[in-house]
């Protein structure tokens, strides 16, 4: 997933993938990454359940 970081929470980095924002649950390596960067790669597996979907983002 490619875009610009657009904040951070206690769940993670949220990534504004044009115009649309993910809320991606990141590690602290894709964290460090994102901070002050115009624009972040992260590679992100899809968890589907019943009740959710929940993106997990790596780098």
């Amino acid at each position: 997933m490619r875009g610009a970081p657009a904040g951070r929470n206690a769940d993670g980095l949220v990534l504004d993938v044009n115009g649309v924002g993910y809320l991606v649950a990141a590690s602290a390596a894709a964290l460090r990454k994102a901070d002050g960067a115009a624009e972040v790669v992260v590679e992100t597996y899809l968890h589907v359940r019943e009740d959710a979907l929940q993106l997990y983002g790596f780098v």
